[in-house]
Parts: structure tokens; C-alpha cells; sequence
């Protein structure tokens, strides 16, 4: 009797932590609903891209995504998103104050694009946009910008 009780409890708590795990949104899910929530259509509408880079994880990424920062923040078809940031003083000093003053840049002082559930969060992101809705994600690489854009 007790081994029908504990199989029958097993099942049920499998069967509910299916249910859960299919209706657990990916990070790209998150992602973009956050995008739409911060940003109107018609705004990401002007980007062919978006680059999200986290202040903390993935320390050699990171720098390389804040290096492909300061060589195209004048790039009006890409929106940088900098998140989960320990101190904007810091950032305007490492990148250059006036980059950040650009309409291109957005500092999400608040960590809404941070999602530290997923693993992705710590690497930044490249988001492929179409008529102002993220299409694709991809990992942040200048050769794939170039690519795109013949």
C-alpha cells in the first residue's frame, strides 16, 4: 500500500515539475518582453540591433563588448543596453562620458535586463531586430554585424 502511495506521489510531482519547466520562459522570451516593456515599437523600429552588455560575469567577454562599445556607439543602427552596472561613474570613465549621452545608449540602472536564473545573463548579447522586434539572439561578435550588413 505505502509503495502505490509513494509511486502515486512521484508521478504527481513529475508530472507537475513538467508543467512548470514548459511554462519557465527562456531567456530570450525575458528578454525581449523586457525590450517591448522599456522601449516603444516605434523606437526599436530605428535598430537593426540591439547589444546587451551586463556589468559583471564573463569577464573577457565583457571587455571585448565594451571595446565593440566604444568603436561604435555612434552607430545609430545599434542600441546598447548596459546592465546590472555597479557604477555609472565608472563606466563614463573606462568608455568615454560622452557616449552615454548618445540617443543610441541606455544605462538600465535599475537591472531589468539582468535575469540571473539563466546562465546567459553573465555573457552580452547580440539581438537581431525586424521592424522593431527582436528576431534572433546571438553571442556578441563584430564579424556577424558585417556580415549582415552587405
Amino acid at each position: 500500500m505505502e509503495d502505490k502511495q509513494s509511486l502515486r506521489t512521484c508521478l504527481l510531482g513529475g508530472i507537475l515539475a513538467t508543467l512548470l519547466a514548459c511554462n519557465f520562459p527562456t531567456y530570450e522570451e525575458r528578454v525581449s518582453q523586457m525590450l517591448t516593456i522599456e522601449f516603444p515599437i516605434d523606437t526599436l523600429r530605428h535598430y537593426r540591433y540591439v547589444v546587451l552588455i551586463p556589468g559583471a560575469g564573463c569577464n573577457g567577454c565583457i571587455t571585448e563588448a565594451e571595446n565593440f562599445f566604444v568603436t561604435h556607439a555612434c552607430d545609430s543602427s545599434t542600441l546598447f543596453i548596459f546592465t546590472r552596472v555597479s557604477s555609472v561613474k565608472n563606466l563614463w570613465i573606462k568608455m568615454g562620458r560622452e557616449k552615454f549621452s548618445l540617443p543610441n545608449v541606455y544605462i538600465d540602472k535599475n537591472s531589468k535586463f539582468y535575469f540571473p536564473e539563466y546562465d546567459k545573463c553573465i555573457y552580452p548579447c547580440l539581438i537581431y531586430l525586424k521592424e522593431g522586434r527582436p528576431e534572433r539572439f546571438a553571442n556578441l561578435d563584430e564579424r556577424m554585424i558585417r556580415v549582415d550588413d552587405k
